[in-house]
C-alpha cells in the first residue's frame, strides 16, 4: 500500500498516467522498480517523468505516515483493483488509486443511486427527497444510496437514508428495511465538509463516507 499511495502522491495531476502506469507494470512496487523503463516506453508528459523517476524516499515516508495516521483515527483505504474498490469506478479513466473511507456500507451494491441536488433546498424538495429514498426502502431495500453530504438535498437523502436505524420519519414505512449511504467529500480525510455534517459517517454501522484526498495536503 505505501508504494501506492506514494505514486498517487507522485502522479496526482496525472491520474490517467497513474493507472497506466499500474496497468503497465502490475503494481504500485513494480512501477517504482522499472520507473525508468515505464518513462521511456510509455512517453511521460515530462513533469510527471520527473516526478516518477525522483524522489520516492519523501514519498514512500510520507506514505508510511499517512497510513499510521489513518490507523489511529480507523479510516480504512481502498486500493484501486482491489476486490472492496467499486467497480464502477474502475470505467473511469481518472479514478483515484486510492480511496479513504470510514464505514461497513457495501461498495459495490448491485443497486446505486446518487442523489445530489442544491444546496438551497425547498421545503418541497427536502419532502420529495425523503419520499423517493423512503420509497426505495420499500421496493428496493439492499439499494446503496450515493451522496455529497452537503446541505440540502444531499444530507436530506443520507438521513433519510439511515432513518431505519437513526429513528423513524413519516416516511419510513418499513424501518426493518435497511439502506445503506456513501457520502463522497471532496475534502481531505482529516475533516468533514461543512462541519455541522461531521459525524455523519457514524451515525449507523452502514453509513459510509469516502474520501479522495488525504489529511497531508500540504505536501509540495
Amino acid at each position: 500500500m505505501e508504494y501506492l499511495l506514494a505514486l498517487q502522491r507522485l502522479a496526482f495531476f496525472y491520474p490517467e498516467q497513474a493507472i497506466e502506469l499500474i496497468q503497465a507494470a502490475g503494481t504500485a512496487s513494480e512501477v517504482y522498480a522499472s520507473r525508468q523503463d515505464l518513462c521511456m516506453s510509455l512517453h511521460l508528459p515530462p513533469s510527471l517523468a520527473r516526478n516518477i523517476l525522483g524522489d520516492w524516499d519523501t514519498a514512500l515516508r510520507w506514505a508510511s505516515e499517512e497510513m499510521e495516521w489513518c490507523e489511529r483515527k480507523k479510516i480504512g483505504i481502498i486500493a484501486y483493483g482491489s476486490d472492496n474498490y467499486p467497480h464502477n469506478l474502475l470505467s473511469c479513466g481518472d479514478a483515484p488509486l486510492a480511496l479513504f473511507y470510514r464505514g461497513t456500507a457495501e461498495l459495490n451494491s448491485p443497486h446505486i443511486v446518487s442523489v445530489v441536488g442544491t444546496r438551497d433546498a425547498t421545503p418541497y424538495g427536502d419532502d420529495m427527497t425523503r419520499s423517493l429514498v423512503s420509497r426505495l426502502r420499500e421496493l428496493v431495500p439492499d439499494t446503496l444510496v450515493v451522496s455529497g453530504l452537503a446541505y440540502g438535498i444531499d444530507v436530506t437523502a443520507h438521513k433519510e437514508a439511515l432513518s431505519s436505524l437513526t429513528g423513524s420519519t413519516r416516511y419510513t414505512r418499513r424501518p426493518t428495511a435497511v439502506l445503506h449511504a456513501i457520502s463522497y467529500l471532496m475534502a481531505d480525510c482529516s475533516r468533514s465538509i461543512p462541519r455541522r455534517h461531521a459525524g455523519r459517517d457514524r451515525n449507523s454501522s452502514t453509513a459510509t463516507v469516502l474520501w479522495q484526498a488525504w489529511q497531508t495536503v500540504q505536501w509540495w
